[in-house]
């Protein structure tokens, strides 16, 4: 009798129908995978979906992921999720975000300001940006003009 029960219980386990077991990890592709770790790594896109005419896409729409990006969110402080479904890349949230960013550290890029497209970016707006980045130390890039730092003996470019 109990081996009959113990051959029942394997038997339902290795003949389970679909859909019983472990659930599939469908970003793992965008984490792990080759071609798209860097992109995950690097610009948050860390979750997958699949074009209707074939190919994988791994989008920034997870505000984890946006959060630990190295590049987006550490570099440019781009560190949310947009709240589009297909957003390929994680956006800039707060002024918080870009004064934590290596673009205020370097540039002067501290301050909240939408761009020609409408989206929020990182840009100094404010002269203090521009003499607290490490560029004006360097290179003398300490004078805020329209979207940027400059030197005032380049000239605002």
């Amino acid at each position: 009798m109990g081996r009959l029960l113990v051959g029942f219980v394997l038997g339902l386990f290795l003949f389970a129908p679909a859909g019983c077991g472990p659930k599939e990890d469908k970003d793992k592709v965008c984490r792990e995978g080759e071609s798209f770790a860097k992109a995950c790594k690097e610009y948050g896109r860390c979750v997958r979906s699949d074009s209707k005419m074939g190919g994988t896409f791994c989008h920034s729409i997870n505000n984890d992921d946006c959060r630990a990006s190295t590049i987006a969110c550490k570099e440019m402080g781009r560190c949310g999720a947009s709240g589009e479904k297909s957003a390929v890349d994680c956006v800039v949230v707060s002024e918080a975000d870009c004064e934590n960013s290596d673009g205020c550290k370097i540039n002067g890029f501290c301050g909240l300001k939408k761009n020609s497209e409408g989206k929020n970016t990182c840009m100094a707006t404010k002269a203090e940006h521009c003499r607290k980045s490490q560029k004006c130390k360097d290179e003398s890039i300490c004078h805020l003009g329209e979207d940027s730092c400059f030197n005032v003996h380049m000239g605002n470019r």
